[in-house]
């Protein structure tokens, strides 16, 4: 039971709250219709550019609120913006009241959509209506402003001259002028150098542009994105005559010439006498073209003739040939040369020449450039000119020199001279190199431009070059220069003691000296002649100690001095000189001379060796064998005192005093030797 009745409860509330959410629904629903079905004004703010030209449609931008400008129905099923029927922008002048309705309407959304102001409009300010589908409209006062270009005049005319644009509209200050041209590689390209002369709303004079142009588009004193067009076809240039010339052109010719002169855009002036052609002089036309018979100087210029605008002044000049060619040269002239080019000229026409002395003809070589000359040459030459005539033949001669220079001389010659010698060079013809060290010259070796001196023994070498580049053979020439005499002492040689008494000198000298003069310290002076082999000698007697100093002295051929000096010490060869004393003679009665010795006495016998030289003097074995007195007999010891070395003894089996080892006495000295001896 109590199941059943939970159950009923629940059904019952369940019910109650179906009921609520469905009323609430319906409610809601109620609500959306009716905002769906209410009124909204649309509001225009803005329209971008705001002005225009009146010939000229215009893309605008509308902006703004509460645009309703799509269908409402099967919005599902819409792939784009369908613009209502009924949805409309209109704009309504100001003044007249007309209306004219936007076209092309794109909407984008409740805030922006684009339209296309058509052509057409008159001049003026234009409100701007926008009504929504549902009839509520919004207005925004003068939102767009149309002004317009009416004509221009004139069409054609030439720089700084004005043009004037008419129309309305335009504004009362001055705004900018442009003018376009257009091609079909370039398209729309802006003409630059219009400048505005004046401006008012209905006028505009402005100065032309150079060139041609099909638009001109004046921007408004407002608004600089308000501007207005006109396309046509108007010229305004400065224009030159172009392709001015003359057929043929100036030159040399055979016969009587026609000439043509032709232009583009413009008239041709000429004269005939070289003179400067004005608008005053004839004038050309293609039916008298101009015939040349003679030398004639044509000066021609064009006009053009709706600016006056001219060209430079054309001169050709015609020369009817009726002469052969003259003034026919070759630079250098005949005469004598180094290989050289020569350069031939005429006054006019094709030069022929030959080199090999024969006639030129037309089959000749032609001159194109300088001919190398490098040999003796004979060279002739003519020219003919265009209209065949030719002239004489002209003949040089050239001498081409290819020999080296000769005759090459040195003055003095080779040879031995005496002293510092002038030397001077000479040769036919060049410039002279040479060289003084025994090597050969060269064209960098010093040039001999005056005489110079050698002062000592010289190898000169020398050669010459001539102008054309000829070189000599080298010529060599020896120089031996006598500056001094030579003499030499060669015995004794210096600082060599000699003995004095006599004294050989001898010694050399150059053999072109004749004579020796010897001197000394000493006194002496005595002359040699000096052999064929450069030998001489001398004998100086009575040289004496302590020493000598001796000159030798010769004069050469060139007076040329030689002087030998050696100084000497002089010596005294050893000299011994024996004093014998005989003393302290013993007897038993007493003291007695030695003179009256006798038999049996004993005696001290003292001998004195003096050595008066100034060498060493030695005394060998058995050299006192003479100065034991006669009748005395050595019997005692021998005493030596003074001598450098040596032994002398009593020989005891003899009863003499003998020497057995050689005494030797210093120089000067004295020995003394004493021995007892008993009389016989």
């Amino acid at each position: 039971m109590l199941v059943k009745l939970s159950r009923n409860l629940f059904r019952q509330t369940h019910s109650r709250f179906l009921t609520a959410l469905l009323i609430l629904l319906l409610g809601s629903l109620f609500f959306l219709t009716a905002c769906s079905e209410s009124k909204f004004r649309p509001t225009p703010e803005g329209i971008e550019p705001n002005g225009g030209c009146a010939n000229q449609s215009v893309q605008v931008e509308i902006t703004g609120n509460n645009f309703v400008a799509i269908i409402s129905e099967d919005i599902s099923k819409r792939k784009g913006p369908e613009v209502d029927k009924l949805f409309s922008v209109v704009l309504r002048h100001t003044g007249s009241g007309e209306e004219r309705s936007l076209i092309n309407i794109i909407f984008y959304n409740s805030t922006r959509f684009t339209a296309e102001v058509p052509a057409g409009l008159a001049v003026g300010w234009y409100d701007l209506i926008v009504t929504n589908p549902d009839g509520e409209s919004g207005t925004l006062p003068e939102a767009f402003y149309v002004f317009s270009i009416s004509g221009i005049e004139p069409t054609v005319g030439c720089p700084g001259e004005p043009l004037t644009i008419t129309g309305s509209g335009f504004g009362p200050d001055t705004s900018t002028v442009t003018f376009s041209s257009y091609g079909p590689d370039t398209g729309t390209v802006a003409i630059s150098g219009a400048t505005v002369i004046s401006w008012s709303d209905t006028s505009v004079v402005v100065s032309a542009p150079i060139g041609d142009f099909f638009e001109v588009t004046v921007t408004h004193t407002t608004d600089e994105s308000w501007f207005c067009s006109l396309s046509g076809s108007y010229y305004y240039y400065d224009v030159v005559p172009i392709g001015l010339m003359a057929i043929p052109a100036g030159g040399t010719y055979c016969s009587t010439t026609v000439v043509t002169l032709s232009v583009t855009g413009g008239t041709i002036y000429y004269t005939l006498d070289g003179s400067g052609p004005t608008t005053g002089s004839l004038i050309y036309t293609d039916t008298a073209p101009i015939v040349v018979t003679v030398d004639t100087t044509v000066s021609f210029m064009a006009r053009e003739d709706i600016c006056g605008n001219q060209t430079a002044i054309v001169t050709e000049f015609y020369d009817i040939d009726q002469e052969a060619p003259t003034t026919l040269v070759a630079s250098p002239a005949g005469g004598s040369y180094c290989p050289t080019m020569v350069s031939l000229s005429v006054s006019e026409g094709t030069i022929y020449y030959t080199i090999d002395g024969s006639g030129p003809t037309t089959g000749s070589p032609v001159y194109t450039g300088p001919i190398d000359i490098s040999a003796d040459t004979t060279l002739r030459f003519m020219a003919v000119d265009v209209c065949g005539y030719q002239s004489v033949t002209a003949t040089e001669l050239y001498d081409i020199d290819l020999e080296a220079p000769t005759a090459l001389v040195a003055s003095p010659s080779a040879g031995s001279y005496c002293g510092t010698t002038t030397v001077s060079l000479s040769a036919s013809d060049g410039t002279i190199y040479y060289t003084l060290d025994g090597s050969g010259p060269t064209s960098v070796s010093p040039v001999y431009t005056v005489p110079f001196n050698i002062s000592a023994d010289t190898i000169l070498n020398f050669m010459a070059v001539d102008v054309c580049g000829n070189q000599s053979a080298t010529t060599a020439v020896a120089y031996s220069v006598d500056t001094e005499a030579i003499v030499a002492i060669t015995s004794p040689m210096d600082g060599v003691t000699i003995y004095a008494g006599d004294v050989q000198v001898s010694g050399t000298a150059d053999t072109d000296i004749t004579t020796v003069t010897v001197t000394s310290d000493q006194g002496h002076n005595q002359s040699s002649p000096v052999d064929i082999g450069g030998n001489w000698s001398v004998t100086l007697n009575g040289v004496t100690v302590p020493s000598i100093a001796i000159t030798a002295q010769g004069v050469d051929n060139c007076g040329n001095i030689g002087v030998d000096s050696v100084i000497n010490g002089v010596i005294v060869p050893a000299q011994l000189s024996i004093i014998k004393i005989v003393e302290n003679l013993t007897r038993l009665t007493g003291p007695a001379s030695a003179v009256d010795a006798i038999t049996g006495d004993e005696i001290n016998y003292t001998v004195t060796i003096k050595n008066e030289g100034d060498e060493d003097a030695t005394l060998g074995v058995g050299d006192f064998g003479d100065l034991i007195p006669v009748g005395l007999t050595c019997d005692g010891p021998v005493t030596v005192i003074g001598a450098v070395s040596g032994v002398l003894i009593c020989n005891p089996f003899t009863g003499e005093v003998t020497i057995t080892d050689p005494i030797v006495i210093s120089g000067p000295s004295t020995v003394v030797f004493t021995y007892r001896a008993t009389v016989d």
